[in-house]
């Protein structure tokens, strides 16, 4: 029997797959740890909610990239490396989604629409790797993410210029 190392994890899934519920487990100890970020009173606008939870996203991806990335690799079918692109990747997702996190604790307004543009644009060229058989289809979750988060910005970013929300 698997040695259960984090206690909000089910054991269950520890004799199922040890390495992948360490990974969850950590992913909702980060999602507890970020909700207190927000700022006392709780009064976030909510532009300013999609991108924290956007650079929550990224935060534990990045997280996982660098620290796990074999097993994050292996979710998506992908074979194991012992490269170091993938933790330099992590590494970078790690402090954008900090930059993001940030953001969105201070409601920068000006930097909402630069996010926007840049993950249309990141949405695009993950579709365009794919498309030139330079990536795998499994790729397109992180592309169809991006969109989604941009998508949900720019819409609540339009909606307060507006005065609708």
């Amino acid at each position: 029997m698997q040695a259960r190392l984090f206690s909000t994890i089910p054991q269950a899934c520890y004799e199922i797959d040890p390495l992948a519920c360490i990974n969850i487990d950590l992913a909702c100890r980060a999602t507890r740890h970020f909700i207190k970020l927000i700022p006392r009173g709780g009064s976030m606008s909510s532009v300013a909610i999609s991108l924290l939870v956007f650079g929550i996203y990224l935060v534990v991806n990045g997280f996982a990239c660098a620290f796990l990335p074999n097993t994050l690799l292996g979710l998506f079918g992908q074979p194991p490396t012992i490269e170091p692109w993938i933790r330099n990747a992590g590494v970078l997702m790690l402090a954008i989604g900090y930059f993001y996190i940030q953001v969105a604790r201070v409601d920068l307004r000006s930097f909402y629409m630069w996010t926007v543009y840049a993950r249309v644009g990141t949405f695009l060229i993950f579709v365009l790797f794919i498309v030139l058989g330079w990536a795998p289809v499994t790729l397109a979750l992180f592309a169809v993410f991006d969109l989604l988060g941009a998508l949900w910005t720019y819409l609540t970013f339009r909606s307060t210029r507006t005065g609708t929300s």
